[in-house]
């Protein structure tokens, strides 16, 4: 089953994931150094079904701890995540788990050495069920075609493969588990420019192919302007602004904003493209 058979997946713009007043803190040093430092500040946050939602933000700023809270990876002391109308605690049911999918900045150290990727997207099909013991191989084939790999690759380790290759095993070993949100964490900050925007692309044919919902950060806003329709600012664990990404772009509200719009390189259209690279790599 794809995506797009599953009801609600892609049926307009009803919310799928709210954040309220969601706060978390943690402390550092001891004794007299001892601080209480704010990860998350009150953070609400609300991405519609189907939606691309950009979260932006300088390293420490709260990107990533949001991602770990929303995943179940991480608790929380105050507020609350909401996925699809129920409230979410600390203890998630497996099917709640197998909705949101987390892909990692460094795929490398996130897919198992040792194994082919046959074995790693036949671990996951297995373990959850998701189709027979004799369909693996073939299902296996089809979530590299999902994500424009060939099914050669299946015999393949990840030291034999690109970075862009991995990151896009990554992201088919998420989508193997049929999961609603998606939510992309620094995905693409460690790949060279020209494979950043294969990546980006990928996550936009996918959304329109599947009905995907996508939780997009990143640091750098480049690369999220021609992917989001929204997107939130995040600045030492405060959400600073959250409007459409024209608007942002065109009007930032925020001196933050205005300082990372500073940095930002003109892109050409909707459509990301850099040198007219293989995105597949």
């Amino acid at each position: 089953m794809t995506l797009s058979d599953q009801p609600g997946a892609g049926a307009g713009r009803a919310p799928l994931l709210e954040l309220t007043d969601l706060s978390q803190t943690f402390r550092t040093g001891h004794g007299r150094h001892a601080q209480t430092v704010h990860a998350l500040d009150r953070v609400s946050l609300r991405v519609d079904d189907g939606e691309v939602v950009g979260l932006v933000g300088e390293s420490g700023s709260g990107k990533s701890t949001l991602a770990r809270v929303v995943c179940g990876l991480q608790g929380y002391d105050g507020g609350e995540v909401r996925f699809d109308g129920r409230v979410l605690g600390p203890r998630r049911r497996t099917v709640d788990r197998r909705a949101i999918q987390l892909v990692f900045q460094d795929p490398y150290a996130s897919l198992d050495p040792r194994m082919t990727i046959r074995q790693t997207l036949g671990e996951v099909l297995g373990v959850h069920r998701i189709v027979d013991r004799r369909q693996l191989r073939t299902r296996s084939a089809e979530l590299l075609e999902l994500v424009q790999l060939p099914s050669r690759l299946l015999d393949s380790r990840p030291s034999g493969m690109s970075g862009g290759q991995r990151q896009r095993v990554a992201i088919a070993r998420a989508l193997a588990v049929n999961p609603r949100l998606l939510i992309a964490d620094e995905a693409v900050a460690a790949l060279d420019v020209s494979v950043q925007a294969g990546i980006v692309n990928l996550l936009d044919d996918l959304r329109t192919e599947l009905g995907l919902t996508i939780l997009f950060i990143a640091h750098d806003l480049a690369v999220v302007r021609s992917l989001c329709d929204r997107v939130a600012v995040i600045y030492q664990g405060v959400i600073v602004e959250d409007r459409p990404a024209a608007d942002l772009f065109a009007d930032p509200q925020d001196d933050y904003t205005r300082r990372l719009l500073s940095a930002v390189p003109r892109l050409d259209g909707r459509r990301t493209t850099a040198l007219g690279d293989d995105y597949s790599r």
